[in-house]
């Protein structure tokens, strides 16, 4: 599972193949914490930090096309 941002252990990662997803997105993680956002930048389920949760959704939402050709790869 490839890590796509880490910083300021905020960790943003695409999972391999994950059974019964039909969202692509990517999981935020802080903190013992998960979030899963699609790939506009908005969350599907979980929580996470508020502010961490921002730069999560506005990293995704601003890396959308890369984001797309990754999951087709991947998935």
């Amino acid at each position: 599972m490839p890590t796509l941002y880490n910083k300021d252990a905020l960790i943003i990662e695409m999972r391999l193949k994950e059974a019964g997803h039909k969202v692509p997105h990517v999981h935020a993680l802080y903190q013992g914490e998960s979030v899963s956002i699609d790939f506009n930048g908005k969350v599907i389920i979980g929580k996470i930090k508020q502010k961490q949760q921002d730069i999560a959704c506005q990293w995704v939402a601003s890396h959308k096309f890369e984001l797309q050709q990754l999951w087709k790869e991947m998935h």
